[in-house]
């Protein structure tokens, strides 16, 4: 189990933002050869980048979700959060 969500989530600054972490870790796991299967990914959404507003909009949630699984390279995440509610 690694927490490094709160880094590569939705909102979280310029690494954050870009995906960074999330791309380090997608990458890790593939290397390591490990089954998808053995191990749960989870991420979070909500907040805007820049400001902290909240954002918990369908489609805020659903194109942050797919950032995230692109930045994975993955084809699910098994728990998706959200920061907060407003």
């Amino acid at each position: 189990t690694a927490d490094c969500y709160d880094e590569t989530s939705d909102g979280k600054g310029e690494l954050g933002a870009s995906g960074h972490n999330e791309r380090l870790l997608g990458q890790g796991l593939r290397e390591s050869g490990v089954a998808r299967t053995e191990f749960c990914i989870a991420s979070k959404c909500g907040f805007i980048t820049g400001d902290w507003s909240i954002d918990l909009s369908p489609r805020h949630i659903y194109e942050a979700c797919e950032a995230s699984l692109s930045h994975l390279n993955m084809s699910y995440i098994d728990i998706y959060y959200l920061h907060r509610l407003p």
